[in-house]
């Protein structure tokens, strides 16, 4: 049956009729092809294809509806469909937001505005980056600068990087000032500092950095991801920005300039917000801060069920690599134990081998024939993880190089199997992962964990691998 060609006019007025064109769309033309989806659904009046698109099922039809909408998006609907874009998360709104994007000022105006509020970078990543460079090089377009800045403060790096390179040209092809003029900003300072939205903040601190201008402030920023990169700035440098003037680039001035450390221990002391990061990169400097009066103890992120031991191993391995947004109490920790190097697999199996080789001595003796142990990356044909895999003849365990802790994996052992390689392991002095204790969330420690950057239970890691 061939596809209906005809215009609105011709009476496709009902929305079963409208389903009727996009399932005979979905039979013939791939998604791949948005020109020809688009086409081939201008017999739908835009009204129709926008209470489809709207539907919340994501069907198949859902998503032609949504790419088929481009351009026609009714200015009663902008609010609601921007809304969406930026408060759904788990749903895939790209072709929502293009189609907002060209269906005029209004909707346009309307999805920029949402994407600057709720500095959503997902958001910001489905908005075509040559639209927004052009509205800012041809426009001075103020909310064009503002997504092209909530793309640059993306965790994700592919994400950060191409909003960042945006930015520095723009920067080489208009020049500071102008920049400065399209956020309506009066300085460097003010954008850092004042502005009303994170990311204009945190594209300030960075040029005002690049700059070798003084960023201190920016520690108390109320956005955790803000107050992070500043840390991070006044620390290792953000070795990957591209931004920069003149000469002067971050990746080669790293810890050459930045606040004195008497301007640090005056922050460390105080009730100012920033204190924490103020108390963080002293430490990192190596500095010895006895004499100040900080109750380190009262500045720890409680976890009263997490043994001492396990706790220390955890925060030493995941610490040094932790994401953005992490808690600074979690680096004073970590630097106060000299634990601000990186880890690896290779050599936390090192420092598990003792363990390691007593549960296969164990395990040997109850007669389930134990394999060699290997990496949680061997097991699993790819990455790496905090663990090794002993296969057995009754199923699989893991056994993390973190501390002397176990866990079935890709198992499920009847009550004989699971007593029989219990007592095994107790008598390695290797303990069962509690309910209660692999349940528990190192809060404010924000891992990579499967295309997510959050704090994860403890099961998740020191049971943690990763592709």
């Amino acid at each position: 049956m061939a596809i209906s060609q005809s215009s609105a006019s011709d009476g496709v007025a009902s929305e079963c009729e409208a389903r009727e064109i996009l399932q005979q769309i979905a039979c013939r033309i791939d998604p791949s092809f948005p020109d020809k989806i688009r086409e081939s659904a201008r017999s739908i009046p835009a009204d129709v294809l926008a209470e489809i698109a709207s539907d919340n099922n994501g069907d198949y039809i859902t998503r032609l509806a949504q790419i088929a909408i481009y351009g026609r998006v009714p200015d009663a609907w902008a609010k609601r469909f921007s809304d969406r874009a930026v408060n759904d998360p788990d749903d895939s709104n790209d072709a929502l937001i293009t189609a907002l994007e060209a269906s005029g000022e209004f909707t346009k105006t309307t999805i920029r505005t949402a994407i600057r509020r709720t500095g959503n970078t997902l958001a910001a990543d489905g908005v075509p980056l040559d639209t927004l460079k052009n509205d800012i090089l041809l426009n001075g377009d103020n909310d064009a600068f503002g997504v092209l800045n909530v793309l640059a403060s993306s965790d994700w790096y592919r994400s950060r990087d191409e909003g960042m390179a945006a930015q520095q040209q723009i920067i080489e092809q208009i020049g500071q000032q102008r920049v400065l003029e399209i956020l309506k900003a009066d300085s460097l300072e003010q954008l850092a500092f004042n502005s009303k939205y994170a990311a204009d903040r945190l594209f300030g601190v960075r040029l005002l950095h690049a700059n070798r201008g003084p960023i201190l402030t920016a520690l108390g920023d109320p956005d955790p991801n803000n107050s992070w990169y500043a840390y991070q700035l006044l620390t290792v440098g953000d070795r990957n920005s591209p931004i920069r003037t003149g000469s002067t680039t971050n990746a080669t001035n790293i810890g050459s300039f930045g606040p004195t450390n008497q301007e640090l221990r005056r922050l460390a002391t105080s009730d100012e917000p920033g204190r924490l990061w103020a108390i963080a990169i002293l430490l990192f400097r190596g500095q010895d801060i006895s004499d100040l009066p900080i109750d380190f103890d009262s500045i720890k992120i409680p976890l009263p069920n997490v043994p001492k031991a396990l706790r220390a191993a955890i925060v030493d391995f995941f610490v040094p690599d932790a994401e953005p947004g992490t808690d600074p109490r979690w680096l004073i920790e970590a630097a106060r134990g000299n634990s601000l190097a990186p880890k690896h697999e290779a050599l936390l199996r090192r420092l598990a081998k003792s363990w390691m080789g007593q549960a296969v001595r164990e395990l040997t003796k109850v007669g389930v024939d134990p394999e060699t142990p290997v990496s949680a990356g061997k097991h699993e044909g790819s990455g790496d993880g905090t663990f090794d895999v002993i296969s057995t003849s009754v199923g699989t365990v893991a056994v993390s190089n973190l501390a002397p802790y176990f866990d079935f994996w890709y198992t499920i052992p009847d009550d004989e199997t699971r007593q029989l390689i219990s007592s095994a392991m107790a008598n390695a002095n290797i303990q069962p992962i509690s309910k209660e204790l692999g349940a528990t969330v190192f809060e404010g420690l924000n891992v990579y964990f499967f295309g997510d950057q959050k704090p994860l239970p403890i099961r998740d890691l020191i049971l943690y691998w990763q592709s």
